[in-house]
Order: structure tokens, then C-alpha cells, then sequence
């Protein structure tokens, strides 16, 4: 079941989803926006990628650079949270709960994932129930700890639907204050509710076998899985490459590639190519605008080829070094 974030595939469906969606968006900065949003959902899990992607096309025309994070969630809550059983989802969700409905000691197995669901993450142990976990794909490992693949899966597979599967599991259970000896068993059974006092001795069972396999969990926030989130609610994202790890001629700052982006299509806009090339060939290959700038380029090469071509190769001799971007737009333009 499990499935490895392969790039190659990734890239596959990244790149079929530029070229089915770059004709269709009129506003170019929206693109890189809508890819920023799909893989804050997937973290670049290649089906739930896909799948995000066939959705955003359908609406490839109603998306501009201020809505495009938005349509990503709408598209999220509407045409798959709020049901995602009869959605493109459906499949590759059955196919994980069905991995953890099966598992023989799927009461153990669900409460060590309830653990990583309300801390955000537990020490990676190897036992059989991690071990189901990850072959699941709904968690992976991540500098030895277990973590949520991606934040689609926390929303599908929440409190609630823990809840489902173990009735009782998530309520708390209820404290009865000491009686009179003779009343005691009495008032004891009739105050629990029968569910409740189920999970409660289930609890303390289980508890202790995962005391035994599991160290103790490293305290984070909890993930607000339980909780709707707003349309426009930010999703955070890994924090910018420090600057003196960087290399000097290729920029991996999510704003410093957004304005070699935009300084790169206002030189071209007033025929300076080489300044262009300049600014493109600075952007690396897994920036959200290496692709808009590609096409921008396989565009420009159809009126100024040869000042492209001349731009390419001064770069090349300046630094000393070949620029990707720009050896890639001028060979997509004469296939």
C-alpha cells in the first residue's frame, strides 16, 4: 500500500499539470500560487497531488493570483472533505482505511495513531503498528518521528473518525465520587455510560502495552485536525533556506524567486535579454517559478529566437556555467 514520494512520478504529474493548465489561466502568477496551496495539502504525496490537480483544472479559468490559494481550498472542503467517499479521493482513501480496519489489533494500532493525531507526532519505534502505519501511507517518518504524510489525510482521518471506529474512544471518561459501601456498585454502574466505561478499561489495557514499545512522545502542539479551518487560512510551510547555505547563483528563497521571477519578465518586456537571463538562470529547478518562466521563455523564443540563443550564451561564458532554464525553453520551442 505504502507509496514513496518518488520525484520522478511527481514531476510527471507537475509537469502534465503545467502544460493542461498554463493555457488556460490567464493571470501567469497565479500558477505558481495554486502549486504552493496543492502541495501544502499533499506534501508532494504523488496520487494526492494528482488527484488535487484534475481538480484545479475544471476551474482553470476562474483562477486568478489573489483568489488562487483560496479555489485550492474551496476545491479541498467542497469536492472532497465534504465527501470524500464519492470523490476522485475515494480509492486511494479506502485503500488506507481499509489498511487500518483490517489490522488484527486495530484497537492498539488506532490509539497509537490517535497519540500522533493530538501531539502532532511520537518517537518512531520499530513495532508492528508503526509498521502498519507507514506501509499505510497515512504516516511517515520524519528525523525519527511519525508525523501525518500530509495535512488532506489529517483532515480525512480526524478525532472523528477515530471516533467511529472505536465508539467512546475520544469522550473523557467520567470521575464517580465515593458513596456509602452498600450503594456503591450500584451507583458505580448506572452513572457510566456502557461505552465509555469500555473504552475506559480498554484505555488502561492498551496504555500499558504501548508503555512497553513506545518511548515517550516529544511534546509539540497538537494538530487542529478537529478543528474547521477558515478558506483563507494560511498553511505554514518549511522555513526559507538560510542565506549563508545557499549557493550564490541559485536563489531558493520562496520571495527572492518570486522577484527574480518579476525582474526576469520586466527586462525581457523591454528587450534586455541578457539581464533576463540573468535573473532566470538563478532560479532552481524545484521553484514554483521555474516552470512559468520556462514557458515565458518557450513564448519569447518564437518572435526572438536569436536573442534569446545570443542571451543564453553570454550568460554561459559570464559565469561560466550552463543555464537549464533557458537550454530547456529553447529546445521546447523548435519541438
Amino acid at each position: 500500500m505504502l507509496e514513496e514520494k518518488s520525484p520522478d512520478r511527481l514531476s510527471v504529474v507537475l509537469s502534465s499539470f503545467w502544460e493542461e493548465l498554463f493555457p488556460k489561466v490567464q493571470d501567469s502568477y497565479a500558477i505558481p500560487k495554486i502549486i504552493e496551496r496543492v502541495k501544502a495539502w499533499s506534501a508532494d504525496q504523488p496520487t494526492v497531488t494528482e488527484i488535487l490537480c484534475n481538480y484545479v483544472c475544471r476551474y482553470a479559468s476562474q483562477i486568478d493570483e489573489a483568489d488562487a490559494a483560496g479555489i485550492v481550498d474551496r476545491i479541498v472542503f467542497r469536492d472532497i472533505l465534504k465527501d470524500w467517499r464519492n470523490s476522485m479521493a475515494a480509492s486511494h482513501l479506502n485503500k488506507i482505511e481499509m489498511a487500518l480496519r483490517d489490522y488484527e489489533k486495530r484497537d492498539v494500532l488506532l490509539l497509537l495513531y490517535m497519540q500522533i493525531l493530538q501531539r502532532g507526532s511520537v518517537s518512531a519505534e520499530k513495532n508492528p503498528e508503526q509498521e502498519v502505519l507507514l506501509s499505510s501511507g497515512l504516516v511517515t517518518e520524519d528525523g525519527g518521528k511519525l508525523k501525518i504524510t500530509n495535512r488532506l489525510y489529517a483532515k480525512v482521518f480526524d478525532l472523528a473518525w477515530v471516533e467511529k471506529q472505536l465508539p467512546g474512544i475520544t469522550r473523557p471518561v467520567t470521575i464517580v465520587k465515593s458513596q456509602p459501601t452498600g450503594d456503591r456498585k450500584l451507583s458505580f454502574a448506572s452513572a457510566l455510560y456502557p461505552k465509555i466505561a469500555v473504552a475506559a478499561c480498554f484505555l488502561a489495557v492498551a496504555g500499558a502495552a504501548l508503555t512497553a514499545h513506545l518511548r515517550a512522545a516529544n511534546t509539540q502542539a497538537a494538530l487542529a485536525t478537529q478543528d474547521e479551518i477558515a478558506i483563507s487560512e494560511p498553511v505554514d510551510s518549511a522555513p526559507a533556506a538560510s542565506p549563508s547555505s545557499a549557493s550564490p547563483l541559485i536563489v531558493s528563497d520562496e520571495a527572492a524567486e518570486r522577484s527574480l521571477f518579476d525582474k526576469g519578465v520586466e527586462h525581457a518586456t523591454n528587450g534586455r535579454w541578457l539581464p533576463m537571463a540573468r535573473e532566470f538562470c538563478r532560479l532552481p529547478k524545484s521553484s514554483t517559478y521555474y516552470m512559468p518562466a520556462q514557458k515565458q521563455i518557450e513564448k519569447w523564443v518564437e518572435l526572438y529566437h536569436d536573442d534569446i540563443e545570443i542571451a543564453r550564451d553570454t550568460f554561459t561564458q559570464e559565469q561560466d556555467r550552463s543555464c537549464g532554464i533557458m537550454t530547456d525553453g529553447l529546445i521546447q520551442s523548435i519541438q
